[in-house]
Protein backbone atom coordinates (compact mmCIF):
# COMPACT_ATOMS: atom_id res chain seq x y z
CA UNK A 1 0.00 0.00 0.00
CA UNK A 2 1.66 3.40 -1.11
CA UNK A 3 0.65 6.39 1.19
CA UNK A 4 -0.49 9.19 -0.11
CA UNK A 5 -0.10 13.10 1.18
CA UNK A 6 -2.60 15.04 3.06
CA UNK A 7 -2.83 18.21 4.48
CA UNK A 8 -1.78 18.64 7.91
CA UNK A 9 -3.19 21.22 9.57
CA UNK A 10 -3.93 21.84 13.94
CA UNK A 11 -1.62 18.80 14.62
CA UNK A 12 -0.98 17.64 18.18
CA UNK A 13 1.97 15.50 19.00
CA UNK A 14 1.04 15.05 22.45
CA UNK A 15 -0.64 12.35 21.65
CA UNK A 16 2.08 10.44 21.04
CA UNK A 17 2.23 8.22 23.91
CA UNK A 18 4.61 5.39 22.85
CA UNK A 19 7.52 4.98 21.02
CA UNK A 20 7.14 5.56 17.19
CA UNK A 21 9.79 4.47 14.44
CA UNK A 22 9.70 5.37 10.66
CA UNK A 23 11.60 4.03 7.96
CA UNK A 24 11.53 5.52 4.82
CA UNK A 25 13.06 2.54 2.53
CA UNK A 26 13.33 3.34 -1.27
CA UNK A 27 12.37 6.15 -3.79
CA UNK A 28 11.82 9.84 -1.49
CA UNK A 29 10.50 10.25 1.27
CA UNK A 30 8.90 13.19 3.09
CA UNK A 31 8.25 13.04 6.86
CA UNK A 32 5.39 15.27 8.51
CA UNK A 33 5.43 15.81 12.11
CA UNK A 34 2.47 18.34 13.12
CA UNK A 35 2.47 19.99 16.14
CA UNK A 36 0.57 23.28 14.64
CA UNK A 37 -2.50 22.55 17.16
CA UNK A 38 -0.77 22.53 19.93
CA UNK A 39 -0.98 25.82 22.16
CA UNK A 40 1.36 24.56 25.30
CA UNK A 41 5.21 26.00 26.01
CA UNK A 42 7.08 23.00 25.16
CA UNK A 43 10.85 21.64 25.00
CA UNK A 44 11.49 19.36 22.15
CA UNK A 45 15.01 18.04 20.73
CA UNK A 46 15.84 16.97 17.09
CA UNK A 47 18.40 14.76 16.90
CA UNK A 48 19.93 13.03 12.99
CA UNK A 49 16.99 10.04 13.77
CA UNK A 50 14.61 10.91 16.54
CA UNK A 51 12.44 13.56 17.33
CA UNK A 52 11.71 14.02 21.59
CA UNK A 53 9.94 16.20 24.12
CA UNK A 54 7.21 18.51 22.63
CA UNK A 55 4.75 17.25 25.20
CA UNK A 56 5.33 13.42 23.71
CA UNK A 57 5.57 10.48 26.19
CA UNK A 58 8.17 8.73 24.01
CA UNK A 59 10.51 9.59 21.14
CA UNK A 60 9.33 9.27 17.54
CA UNK A 61 12.34 7.94 15.80
CA UNK A 62 13.16 8.22 11.90
CA UNK A 63 15.60 6.32 9.29
CA UNK A 64 15.94 6.53 5.09
CA UNK A 65 13.60 9.80 5.51
CA UNK A 66 14.39 12.33 2.75
CA UNK A 67 13.12 15.48 4.14
CA UNK A 68 11.61 15.91 7.77
CA UNK A 69 9.44 18.69 7.63
CA UNK A 70 8.49 19.82 11.72
CA UNK A 71 5.52 22.60 12.38
CA UNK A 72 5.28 23.76 16.00
CA UNK A 73 2.08 25.49 17.55
CA UNK A 74 1.19 28.63 19.25
CA UNK A 75 2.89 28.21 22.45
CA UNK A 76 6.53 29.31 23.10
CA UNK A 77 8.47 26.84 22.32
CA UNK A 78 12.22 25.95 23.15
CA UNK A 79 13.53 23.14 20.09
CA UNK A 80 17.19 22.20 20.79
CA UNK A 81 18.73 20.78 17.38
CA UNK A 82 21.83 18.80 17.68
CA UNK A 83 22.01 16.90 14.50
CA UNK A 84 20.15 16.23 11.14
CA UNK A 85 21.07 13.84 8.24
CA UNK A 86 23.56 13.81 5.73
CA UNK A 87 22.44 15.14 2.26
CA UNK A 88 18.82 15.38 3.62
CA UNK A 89 16.85 18.37 4.31
CA UNK A 90 14.91 19.35 7.52
CA UNK A 91 12.52 22.01 7.50
CA UNK A 92 11.24 23.75 10.95
CA UNK A 93 8.19 25.84 11.14
CA UNK A 94 8.39 27.56 14.33
CA UNK A 95 4.82 28.58 14.61
CA UNK A 96 3.17 31.57 16.31
CA UNK A 97 4.61 31.68 19.45
CA UNK A 98 7.57 33.40 21.26
CA UNK A 99 9.86 30.33 19.93
CA UNK A 100 13.56 29.94 20.70
CA UNK A 101 15.74 27.53 18.69
CA UNK A 102 19.33 26.30 20.12
CA UNK A 103 21.46 24.87 17.18
CA UNK A 104 24.68 22.77 18.36
CA UNK A 105 25.66 20.48 21.13
CA UNK A 106 27.98 21.86 23.27
CA UNK A 107 26.73 20.17 26.88
CA UNK A 108 26.86 16.78 26.09
CA UNK A 109 29.15 14.61 26.49
CA UNK A 110 30.21 14.64 22.72
CA UNK A 111 30.50 18.28 22.27
CA UNK A 112 30.30 18.15 18.55
CA UNK A 113 29.06 21.89 18.45
CA UNK A 114 27.29 21.95 14.97
CA UNK A 115 29.30 19.30 13.67
CA UNK A 116 26.15 16.75 13.60
CA UNK A 117 24.22 19.03 11.41
CA UNK A 118 25.20 17.23 8.53
CA UNK A 119 22.12 17.89 5.81
CA UNK A 120 20.26 21.31 5.52
CA UNK A 121 18.30 23.04 8.17
CA UNK A 122 15.70 25.54 7.11
CA UNK A 123 14.34 27.25 9.74
CA UNK A 124 11.07 29.34 9.11
CA UNK A 125 9.35 31.83 11.93
CA UNK A 126 5.79 32.09 11.45
CA UNK A 127 4.80 35.10 13.87
CA UNK A 128 5.66 35.99 17.49
CA UNK A 129 9.22 36.40 18.54
CA UNK A 130 11.64 34.39 17.85
CA UNK A 131 15.43 33.70 18.58
CA UNK A 132 18.07 31.78 17.74
CA UNK A 133 20.71 30.74 19.08
CA UNK A 134 24.39 29.13 17.26
CA UNK A 135 26.62 28.13 19.98
CA UNK A 136 30.02 30.71 19.85
CA UNK A 137 33.02 29.38 18.30
CA UNK A 138 31.51 27.26 16.08
CA UNK A 139 31.45 27.71 11.89
CA UNK A 140 27.90 27.25 10.35
CA UNK A 141 27.16 24.45 7.91
CA UNK A 142 24.79 23.87 5.67
CA UNK A 143 23.86 20.64 3.39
Amino acid sequence: MAATATANTLGLLDSVAARLDVRGGAGFNRFDLDDSGGSNANEGTLAAGQLSGLGMAAAIGFSEIDELKLTLGSGADRLRVFGTPAGRTTQVLMGEGADILVAGDTAGAVKNGLNAIAGLLDVQGQGGGRAADQRPGQRRRCG
